[in-house]
């Protein structure tokens, strides 16, 4: 039984391998058969490659991972860091505070010191006026053989009894009237009684202080009565002896000429003089280092004064003197007199006209030029509302914006318009309004073009706290009665507000006309600040 199934077994074998010597007899089946093996090989390579890559892959994905773990680390530390920046900024605000406190706390100090100075000055005053007046009566003493008594008016004749009557108006007294009818009654007592008997020629101002403030006049007025030298006969309001007074008051000596000004009318019995208190004799020609703005940036060691700017298309707070452009800034002179030599030689230019006063006060858009050097600036801010010399181009030399006053209508109707800088330019185009910006041409001394002031025009900040940011117009607000805000966002998204007089229209869209300084007008926070430097420092060392 066994036997014969292997012997079957056999005979399947011999029948299969009959079968498979017949089919590769066939050359096409060993062909079939030869690219089945190949194309074996050719999946069992791609397989390899497909391990291959899915290895690689899982080795990208482990380095990912680290770098991930990594950069969160770092992120950690950094949210500590900006947390330690916040605690720190926080501590300088308190510290600032207090340094505010302490700096209101000694400007109250040096404010009462002053007060106390100046009234111990006052003092001194009145005790010279007190003792000149003591040397003009025993003066006159020792000529008249009268001993002078300013209670009794009776022993004083003439200028000194006038001389008498003003010391004590000076000093806060109210002397008694030396007029006759009334020689033993106060000011008080002839007013009222005045007004009871509606005489004008006795109505007397109350005094206070010297200062007679009862006729309300563009003058002060005061009542006057010089025993001994009054006139012989009553005179009208026409026919009053003014030289007779004029002399009189010269001939009484300075009291009457410094303490109380410039005689200017006198009327009848009882006499008015009326007179205009002392002003200032002009402007101030001096300027202190100390109250000289801070955007100078003048140093602390440079002495006690400053270079006063003299009159010009700007204000003296919001200009930089020639004198500070050349020695300061461009450093081309090193002292006061070298300054003057170089103006003098006529080769500095503001917006293309020579200067040649030291302290002509450049401003806002104003284009300095030295033809002598190839240079020309346009005098811009910096973020810190700091004056920037900003090198500009010769063909950006030959104009500048000036931004837009006032338009109004002079004789016979011609219009003509007012500029910051002090320009009134005629015949200017109907379309100009107030607050737009003109294209100037300072060689043809002509408009060239102009920019509305309308919302999402490029706009520089000249005042305020914002002054030197540079940003586009996002909205206007109107405040009947008060200043209209203006809202403009800068160029890295942040937006803040001022007030429309503050705003210096400088393009059309966001590009502007004229070439900005370094920073493009982007004010940095604090933190972005210390970030940069950070950067700056770690680069050098790198």
């Amino acid at each position: 039984m066994g036997d014969s199934t292997r012997k079957i077994d056999v005979e399947k074998l011999i029948a299969f391998g009959d079968d498979l010597v017949g089919c590769l007899k066939d050359e096409k089946d060993v062909k079939n058969l030869t690219q089945h093996l190949e194309l074996s090989k050719a999946l069992q390579s791609h397989c390899d490659a497909d391990s291959k890559a899915v290895r690689n892959l899982l080795q990208d994905y482990r380095k990912k991972i680290d770098l991930s773990k990594k950069m969160a680390d770092e992120a950690k530390s950094e949210a500590v860091a900006d947390a330690e920046m916040d605690f720190l900024q926080k501590e300088l605000a308190v510290s600032n505070m207090i340094n505010t406190v302490i700096t209101n706390e000694i400007g109250d100090l040096e404010h009462q010191g002053v007060s106390v100075e100046e009234r111990r000055l006052l003092l001194k005053k009145l005790e010279q006026e007190e003792l000149r007046t003591q040397m003009k009566l025993s003066m006159y003493a020792s000529v008249s053989s009268i001993i002078p008594n300013l209670e009794d008016h009776s022993k004083i004749s003439g200028r000194l009894a006038a001389t008498a009557f003003f010391h004590k108006l000076q000093n806060g007294i109210h002397p008694r009237v030396p007029c006759k009818g009334h020689e033993n009654k106060t000011y008080k007592q002839v007013q009222e009684e005045a007004i009871e008997s509606k005489r004008r020629d006795l109505a007397v101002p109350e005094a206070n202080g010297g200062v007679w403030p009862g006729i309300r006049t563009p003058t002060h007025s005061l009542f006057i009565w010089a025993r001994g030298s009054e006139p012989s006969s009553v005179m009208e309001d026409d026919q009053m002896p003014t030289k007779y007074f004029q002399k009189f008051l010269v001939a009484s000596g300075s009291n009457f000429r410094e303490p109380l000004g410039t005689l200017v009318t006198l009327h009848s019995p009882p006499y008015i003089l009326r007179y205009n208190e002392l002003e200032a004799r002009g402007l101030k020609k001096h300027l202190k280092r100390l109250n000289a703005p801070k955007h100078w940036m003048l140093d602390k060691l440079g002495g006690a004064f400053a270079p006063k700017p003299s009159s010009g298309p700007h204000k003296s707070r919001e200009c930089l003197p020639l004198i500070l452009i050349l020695r300061n800034r461009l450093k081309y002179a090193l002292t006061y007199r070298e300054v003057i030599a170089i103006l003098m030689q006529r080769l500095v230019l503001v917006d293309q006209k020579v200067r040649t006063d030291k302290t002509y006060p450049a401003g806002f858009m104003d284009v300095v030029s030295i033809p002598k050097t190839n240079e020309s600036f346009r005098l811009l801010y910096d973020t810190k509302g700091r004056f920037r010399l900003h090198s500009i181009r010769d063909e950006e030399s030959k104009f500048k914006l000036c931004k837009v006053r006032s338009v109004q209508f002079g004789q016979k109707g011609i219009p003509y318009i007012n500029t910051y800088d002090g320009r009134t330019i005629r015949y200017p185009d109907p379309l100009i309004k107030a607050n737009d910006t003109i294209k100037f041409d300072l060689e043809a001394q002509k408009i060239t073009d102009f920019i509305k002031f309308d919302v999402g025009n490029v706009v520089m900040v000249t005042g305020g706290r914002n002054r030197g940011r540079v940003g586009v117009i996002k909205s206007r607000e109107k405040h009947k009665g008060s200043f209209e805000t203006i809202h403009v966002q800068d160029a890295t998204g942040h937006e803040f507000a001022t007030r429309m007089g503050n705003v210096f229209t400088i393009g059309k869209g966001s590009k502007p006309w004229v070439s900005l300084p370094k920073g493009k007008g982007i004010k940095l926070s604090i933190i972005e600040e210390a970030k940069k430097r950070h950067a700056a420092q770690v680069g050098a060392a790198a």
